[in-house]
């Protein structure tokens, strides 16, 4: 019993680190010099809240961090919170877009992570199906076009 258990409590640690350890965490500067796809942790003062978007600043900057559509998950931060955000810096397709951080999660104090999506790669509210099946590029034939950061029906 015990060579079984050992290996196996062995790989839960191991298997619960790998998902929890993916972001460095850094300051919003070295954030912002990250190059994109970096996965990141950051830790500031929430000083500007508009929807899932809000700016994060520490005593080397600011920066934007953008949580998807509020349809899909509502991320409720107020202005003044101290959060430790864990995310991925994006610069958009072409790169030339501001860095600001995609974000994870978001974390006040000891409160309980507030998880929006498990990690890098194509967010679960992107491409088809929206709220009640309506979202945007569910019809392609009328020119719908897909959009991971918009609600379904918001205009462009």
């Amino acid at each position: 019993m015990k060579r079984f258990l050992f290996p196996m409590l062995t790989v839960a640690v191991l298997l619960g680190t790998a998902a929890t350890a993916y972001a460095v965490s850094v300051s919003i500067a070295d954030a912002t010099a990250a190059k994109a796809g970096t996965s990141v942790s950051i830790t500031g003062e929430v000083t500007k809240a508009d929807g899932n978007a809000y700016t994060i600043t520490d005593s080397t900057g600011a920066i934007t961090v953008g949580f998807g559509p509020t349809w899909y998950k509502t991320v409720d931060l107020k202005v003044g919170d101290t959060v430790t955000i864990e995310g991925e810096i994006d610069t958009g397709k072409d790169g030339t877009k501001a860095p600001e951080v995609d974000g994870f999660t978001a974390q006040r104090g000891t409160e309980p992570k507030i998880v929006v999506r498990t990690g890098p790669g194509k967010p679960p509210w992107a491409g088809r199906g929206g709220p009640n099946g309506k979202g945007k590029g569910a019809d392609k034939s009328a020119g719908a076009e897909d959009d991971a950061n918009e609600a379904p029906d918001s205009d462009d």
